[in-house]
């Protein structure tokens, strides 16, 4: 029996075949035109074409907040909850809204501004706190609803024609999207290189021929890692995307000490700390700063201070609440999250956590391991290694099975599978 579902399905892949029909037809008409007019076909869209540097007209860079905020631009807004992101965006706002100079620099033309907010409510949050700021609230821009790249397939160009439309609408210099992983939709891994930069190329493409500076709000790692470019939540690929990124946050020993590091620029100098403070339910610019990425890094003192092996039990009680996880994501979204393999493999068994094999049995390649939480009723079981094998007191592993090292969890076994 046909359902509607069926007919809807149906009706949208004729659809779809009928444009793809009509691109051919015209691509046909273009062809028998360059046989008349002697002249070469163009190529179709989205097809990469020949460029000699020679016929490209170089350009000055321009900048919304120089040299933290470049026109045409990607930046991201790093920082961990409740030390003042959105503050900081609405103020860079309402600083567009009116051309009041942003900190160390010269008024400018008032502009618009494109708030995509998934957060913070439009009117009892971002309404008061831009008048607060004495924003010019007929500049700013919310949507009502949800922009994403991501509709259920791979992120396209087409992908960002919805949020492309919004800009053009409201004639957007300054676009905001707080924060980033709502804007890229359910499907979207944000762990996966592939995924990441698949999207961010979208925006940079849209801010390139938007000329506007579009401004990502990004959430911090629990894990601690060497350095803060490393520390926004997934992929590493969404700071590499970027021109420039912001690190936002509070001095550890002084929560009243905050303070918009310049952490990365491709295009410029970094720029010096700008200070800020939040008193009384109003944000103000507060000059210069000593601040540093390293000092609003640091752990507060005397706090609880967390050992590398505590924040690796930590996050796999977070990953696994919800059930099995598969072998692989695990330990890629662990060395996203500044977890060394050693330390998850640790972890692991000071918790307990199993492994078991999901998919195809008995198949070579057909399956795979996924890690799950103990279960009470499975507590006298023997436990598994990381094969799932049963491995008792006194066991020892089969020499010829090689094991990966500790911090190479993706080593090849002997039959070039994958051992997790």
């Amino acid at each position: 029996m046909v359902t509607k579902d069926d007919l809807d399905k149906q009706f949208e892949e004729c659809q779809r075949l009928s444009e793809v029909i009509a691109e051919v037809q015209a691509m046909r008409l273009q062809a028998e035109q360059s046989k008349v007019n002697g002249s070469a076909l163009p190529p179709p869209p989205d097809v990469p074409a020949l460029v000699c540097v020679r016929d490209i007209e170089p350009e000055p860079i321009e900048w919304l907040w120089k040299p933290y905020i470049p026109l045409g631009k990607v930046t991201m807004l790093d920082g961990d909850p409740g030390v003042g992101k959105s503050w900081v965006s609405l103020a860079i706002a309402t600083a567009v809204s009116l051309g009041r100079g942003l900190p160390g620099t010269e008024p400018t033309e008032p502009a618009n501004v494109l708030v995509l907010n998934y957060e913070d409510g439009k009117a009892d949050t971002i309404r008061p706190r831009l008048d607060n700021l004495g924003a010019d609230v007929g500049r700013i821009f919310v949507v009502n609803g949800f922009v994403v790249l991501d509709t259920g397939k791979q992120v396209t160009q087409e992908s960002g024609l919805t949020l492309e439309s919004l800009i053009l609408d409201c004639g957007a210099r300054l676009v905001i999207v707080d924060p980033l992983v709502m804007l890229l939709g359910p499907n979207v891994d944000m762990h996966r290189a592939n995924e990441t930069r698949a999207a961010m190329t979208v925006l940079a493409d849209i801010a390139e021929r938007r000329k506007c500076a579009i401004l990502c709000v990004r959430h911090l790692t629990k894990g601690s890692k060497d350095r803060s470019i490393y520390r926004g939540i997934g992929s590493v690929d969404f700071t590499a995307a970027c021109r420039s990124v912001l690190l936002v946050g509070v001095d550890p020993q002084n929560h009243d000490r905050r303070a918009v590091v310049h952490i990365k620029s491709n295009i410029a100098e970094l720029g010096p700390s700008q200070g800020y403070e939040i008193r009384e339910g109003s944000f103000f610019w507060a000059g210069e700063s000593d601040l540093t990425a390293a000092r609003i890094l640091a752990p507060e003192p005397g706090g609880n201070c967390h050992t590398a092996l505590e924040e690796a039990k930590d996050f796999l009680k977070q990953l696994l609440a919800d059930g099995p996880v598969p072998a692989k994501q695990v330990f890629r979204e662990a060395e996203e999250s500044g977890i060394s393999g050693m330390t998850l493999r640790r972890a692991k068994a000071e918790l307990g956590v199993r492994a078991k094999r999901v998919g195809t049995s008995g198949k070579r390649g057909g399956g795979g391991w996924a890690w799950e939480l103990p279960k009470p009723d499975l507590d006298d079981q023997p436990d598994l290694d990381d094969h799932g094998d049963r491995v008792g007191k006194h066991d020892h592993l089969n020499p010829d099975d090689h094991l990966p090292p500790p911090d190479n969890p993706q080593a090849p076994e002997k039959d070039g599978g994958l051992r997790f």
